[in-house]
């Protein structure tokens, strides 16, 4: 019998996190650095939202004239992020990020702190691994008897 791959199992853990309130220029700073695309953004440690790299792409059409050092984390963010719980299906996670175009799921304790993340990148890995396990896994032999 087949189990559910849960998200726990193939998320990336402890992501780099921003906190609300710093400047978009720290922001950017920090992807650059650690080369994410998605940082969830934490108040007092608690998830309350994600800014992205989209967001951060979309700012010369939103802000026009607004200095970017002006500007705070919060100002940009996605104010509601998908969240999930660790033990959720990868299935469901898959399925929801793609039929809504979702850039991450964050996986959040039931505090709201975050443990995980997953993103386009870690669902390519799990495809990625998944094919080179079929590749490896021997193949059944038929025999042209009938």
């Amino acid at each position: 019998m087949k189990t559910e791959v849960k998200i726990d199992t193939v998320m990336t853990t402890e992501p780099h996190t921003i906190g609300k309130s710093l400047s978009i220029v720290n922001a950017v700073q920090l992807m650059n650095k650690y080369q994410v695309r998605h940082l969830p953004v934490l108040d007092h440690g608690t998830l309350v939202g994600v800014l992205s790299d989209q967001d951060l792409s979309d700012l010369r059409f939103d802000h026009h004239g607004q200095s970017l050092d002006k500007l705070k984390v919060e100002d940009v963010m996605m104010a509601e992020p998908y969240i999930v719980r660790p033990h959720t299906p990868l299935g469901e996670v898959t399925r929801d990020m793609s039929e809504q175009n979702l850039p991450c799921a964050v996986i959040c304790q039931e505090n709201r702190k975050v443990i995980g993340i997953f993103t386009a990148v870690d669902a390519l890995r799990v495809l990625h691994n998944t094919l080179k396990r079929k590749e490896k896994a021997p193949r059944s032999r038929t025999s042209g008897k009938r």
